[in-house]
This record gives C-alpha cells, sequence and structure tokens, in this order.
C-alpha cells in the first residue's frame, strides 16, 4: 500500500540534537532547518508520493546541516556538480536542501546558482528556472525515480548488489545444472543463458546508447541555456537602457512640466501687468479727454476775453477821442473871442437884463 505524503512528517525537535551541538553557528544552523522543513511542507503538495519518500529519507539523516554560509561550500552541493573528490551525483535530496537554504529565500544569484541549475537542466532534459522552486512529479514513475537517484551511491550500491545477486545466482544455476542435469540438458541451460547474457548485453547496449543520448542531449540544453541566458543578460542590459531613456524622459518631462509652470505663472503676471496697463490706458484716455476739453474751454474763454478786451480797448479808444474833442472844442471855442477883441482885451459881459 502505497503513503501518502502526509505520513511523512518532520518537525524541528528532531533536529534539534544537531543544531545545538556544540561550536559553529546555531542560529544559522535553526534557520536551515525551518527553511528546509517550509520547502519539505510545500513539496508535498506537489510531489509524487515516492519523490515525497525520498526527500524525507535524506532528510532525515541530518548531514545536509552545516555551518557554511556560502553555496559552492555546502557538501551537498559539492556531491551534486561533481567538485573536488566528489563524483557528480545529480541527486534530487542534495538539491532539494540547496534550493531551500541558498535559493528560494532570495538568496545571491551567482556563479554557484548558475552551474547548479545548468546540470540540473541538463539532467531533466529541460529547463529549469530559479526564479520559482523546484518539485518534480512525472507521469513516468520509473523515470522520474531514475531522475530523482542520479548518480547517488546509494543507487549505484543497490544497482550493483541486484547485478551481483543475479549473476550469482545464474552461476549457482549453472552448477546445478551441470551436477545434476545431462549433457542435453546442460546444453539447453546453456544455450539459455546465452540468450539471455546476449539479451543482457543488448539491454546493457541500450542503456549506453540512452546515456548517450542523454549526454548529447544534455549538452545540447547547456548550449541552449547558455544562450538562453545570455540572451536573458542581452534583455535585461535592454531593459535597464530603455528605463533609464524612460526616467530621463520623465525628469526632462518634470522639468518641462515646471518651465510650462513658471510660464503660465508669468502669463498670470504678464495678464494681471495687461490688465492693469489697460486701467491706466483708460485712465490716461479719460484724463487726455478732460485735458482736451478743458483746453477747448480755455480756448473758448481766451477768446472771449479776447474778444472782451478787445471791446474794452475799442470803448477806452472811443472814450479817450471822445474827451479829447471836447477839449480840443472846449480850447477852440475859448481861443475864439480872444482873437475877436484883440489886444488882448476881455470881451465885454452882456448886460443882464
Amino acid at each position: 500500500m502505497e503513503l501518502s505524503g502526509a505520513t511523512y512528517v518532520l518537525t524541528a525537535a528532531q533536529f534539534e540534537r544537531e543544531v545545538t551541538r556544540p561550536g559553529g553557528d546555531v542560529a544559522w544552523r535553526r534557520t536551515q532547518v525551518r527553511r528546509v522543513l517550509d520547502s519539505f511542507e510545500e513539496s508535498k503538495k506537489e510531489m509524487s508520493n515516492q519523490g515525497v519518500e525520498e526527500v524525507y529519507k535524506y532528510l532525515t539523516n541530518s548531514q545536509w546541516i552545516q555551518d557554511s554560509r556560502k553555496l559552492s561550500e555546502h557538501s551537498a552541493y559539492r556531491r551534486f556538480v561533481g567538485t573536488g573528490r566528489h563524483s557528480k551525483s545529480l541527486y534530487y535530496g542534495h538539491f532539494f536542501v540547496l534550493q531551500a537554504i541558498f535559493v528560494t529565500n532570495g538568496g545571491k544569484i551567482g556563479d554557484a546558482v548558475e552551474r547548479m541549475y545548468d546540470e540540473l537542466s541538463g539532467h531533466w532534459g529541460k529547463l529549469i528556472p530559479h526564479d520559482k522552486p523546484f518539485y518534480p512529479r512525472l507521469a513516468d514513475s520509473e523515470k522520474e525515480r531514475r531522475l530523482i537517484m542520479g548518480n547517488y551511491q546509494w543507487r549505484n550500491d543497490q544497482a550493483g548488489k541486484q547485478d551481483s545477486d543475479a549473476i550469482q545466482g545464474k552461476i549457482t544455476a549453472h552448477s546445478n545444472i551441470n551436477n545434476n542435469s545431462t549433457n542435453s540438458d546442460k546444453q539447453k541451460a546453456l544455450d539459455r543463458h546465452l540468450r539471455a547474457a546476449a539479451q543482457l548485453s543488448a539491454e546493457l547496449n541500450d542503456e549506453a546508447q540512452e546515456a548517450q543520448r542523454r549526454e548529447t542531449d544534455w549538452q545540447r540544453m547547456r548550449g541552449e541555456l547558455r544562450t538562453l541566458r545570455q540572451q536573458n543578460l542581452d534583455l535585461k542590459r535592454q531593459v535597464q537602457e530603455r528605463s533609464n531613456l524612460l526616467q530621463n524622459a520623465e525628469n526632462k518631462l518634470e522639468e518641462k512640466e515646471g518651465q510650462l509652470r513658471d510660464t503660465q505663472r508669468q502669463l498670470i503676471t504678464s495678464r494681471e501687468y495687461a490688465s492693469a496697463l489697460e486701467n491706466y490706458r483708460s485712465h490716461m484716455r479719460q484724463d487726455i479727454g478732460q485735458y482736451q476739453q478743458l483746453s477747448i474751454e480755455i480756448q473758448e474763454v481766451d477768446e472771449q476775453r479776447k474778444a472782451k478786451s478787445s471791446m474794452m480797448q475799442q470803448c477806452i479808444n472811443n472814450m479817450a477821442r471822445r474827451g479829447l474833442s471836447q477839449i480840443e472844442g472846449s480850447n477852440a471855442a475859448t481861443k475864439r473871442p480872444a482873437a475877436e477883441n484883440g489886444g488882448g482885451e476881455e470881451p465885454k459881459r452882456p448886460r443882464q437884463g
């Protein structure tokens, strides 16, 4: 009976002894446990039961809890990608803890992460991005099992033991045939074993070809991944350049908007000044009109004054002429009687009766 994912339960208490061992960074080890257990709970929602079981078995040994804060220094990383004295395992359990501790919690995406995902993508035959957790689940359970185990030593040991047992069984069976059968039966048994050996050789050859095909596919995928990564970098650069252009355009737009606001304020001020000038001009027109009216009135008054003055002068002249005429007439009257008497005698006055 197959167990469900809910059957595999891990708690922080199970790893407390490893977390609190003397020396090292206890807080960092506790953080690793928390991150891995959170990821394990998420994986149970997506992975098959056999995948969850394999991860569960790997996590229970506590060897993944270490003090290293760098991905490239973690033993699971060295085993997964095959650095140093380690052969490449491509074991999903190794990847699982590395993903939980160093990638999905906002870790820096450096060369070590890129290499790990290159190896993972090549092994699984598809591009696996690092921007979301990878919890595999395949319709072909046997293929899923092989991919999860990768080149993990436990699997190789088990496979070697099974092959050894099968060969030993064949040898024992062949020995029994030699001891208990006739030559004919021996020949038939030998033929069967030869056919079985030929079949096994063909299967091994097929597996070798499959391995070669997978290696070729992996190399192709790796090349495609490099190309995609370069394209991604190019796109990021283009996005950054366009972002810079957009930012510059926004800055210029803000500058132009500021200039427009200044221009609008100046326009408002100019309009107010123009309005004040128009009012002043209107008042000036009124003052000029009044001045012109007063000038006309003054001119009329001046002309009237001149006419009055002329009339007055004529009156004065007339008066002077009359007065002069009277004086002259009076003087003439006075001179005539004296001339008539001669000798200067005064004329006799008539008698008054």
